[in-house]
């Protein structure tokens, strides 16, 4: 667990550090089930995406480039679709968070 990133999403979520920890947790084990390992080099990226997604500290943005008259992506929507994730992803994505939140708010 990197400390420093806990400490600092907490301070911005306003969540307790234990509770961004667990967070952080299982964002480690979402990107894992869309087959990452921990020695991959996009992996702490990913989980560090994944985790600003649950504390809601990042929203997409739309940024047009220099480069002709397309629009580019930015912020964590950028980062997903570098990373290849559909919508069906996303969805299933959602359902694993939800189910998680419900249940550490029952347990």
């Amino acid at each position: 667990m990197p400390t420093a990133l806990v400490t600092s999403f907490a301070k911005k979520s306003g969540k307790s550090e234990e509770e961004v920890d667990k967070l952080f947790k299982k964002a480690m084990v979402v990107a894992m089930e869309q087959g990452k390992k921990e020695s991959d080099e996009d992996f702490f990226p990913l989980v560090t995406g994944i985790l600003k997604k649950m504390l809601k500290l990042e929203t997409p943005t739309i940024t047009t480039t220099s480069v002709g008259n397309s629009a580019t992506l930015g912020g964590s929507a950028n980062f997903a679709n570098k990373m290849g994730a559909n919508r069906k992803k996303e969805k299933k994505i959602e359902k694993k968070f939800k189910k998680f939140m419900k249940k550490t708010a029952n347990g």
